[in-house]
């Protein structure tokens, strides 16, 4: 993800048709469910 910087906080959905679909994840995800991840960039190294 170059276009971050530290401190930096993004929110990424993921459409269930690009994740797990109808099929889902056993009992952790559901069928059809979007995923979310919220990111943070603390810092960057060399």
């Amino acid at each position: 993800m170059p276009q971050m910087h530290a401190g930096a906080k993004w929110r990424l959905v993921i459409p269930s048709a690009q994740a797990y679909g109808a099929e889902g994840a056993g009992d952790l995800i559901a069928p059809y469910t979007p995923l979310v991840f919220e990111i943070e960039l603390l810092a960057v190294g060399d």
